[in-house]
């Protein structure tokens, strides 16, 4: 049986003395069919998207809220949300490097390094606030796709 072949299958539950005219039928599908199976067709690509959008949104909203009284750069906190791409963990270790304050050079020239890892609290709230996030935003892009199908 080939796959690839779209059909329509037309129940008439009416006794045949009411089918008094042809029975007519476009050879075009509804906008509402075509993009049901644009959707089914991209699959992959539109969970991957969704995936990225939910992990962007997660991680900005998080890093707004719990650095709010730093500066904050929107645009880094929403790039990294892609860190969610190497699952959780990677998320953790990459928020473990995460600069979110300033180290000055003095504390740099004691410990003779650039790269010093400073444990700050807020960083645990941060992957803790992500974590709820993320999973609010996919129950929420799940929930309108069914509305949409």
């Amino acid at each position: 049986m080939r796959r690839d072949l779209k059909y329509t299958k037309i129940f008439i539950d009416a006794p045949s003395k009411y089918l008094v005219n042809d029975l007519w039928v476009e050879n075009s599908a509804l906008i509402k069919v075509s993009f049901i199976n644009l959707l089914h067709s991209n699959s992959g690509i539109l969970s991957l998207i969704i995936f990225a959008l939910c992990s962007c949104l997660a991680s900005l909203f998080a890093g707004i809220f719990v650095f709010r009284k730093d500066k904050i750069y929107k645009r880094k906190f929403a790039l990294f949300g892609l860190f969610n791409f190497l699952t959780l963990i990677g998320f953790v270790v990459a928020a473990i490097y995460l600069k979110t304050r300033n180290i000055k050079s003095s504390l740099r020239k004691q410990f003779k390094s650039e790269k010093i890892i400073i444990l700050d609290n807020r960083k645990f709230i941060f992957v803790l606030l992500f974590s709820v996030l993320f999973l609010m935003l996919t129950y929420v892009f799940q929930a309108l796709l069914s509305a949409i199908l």
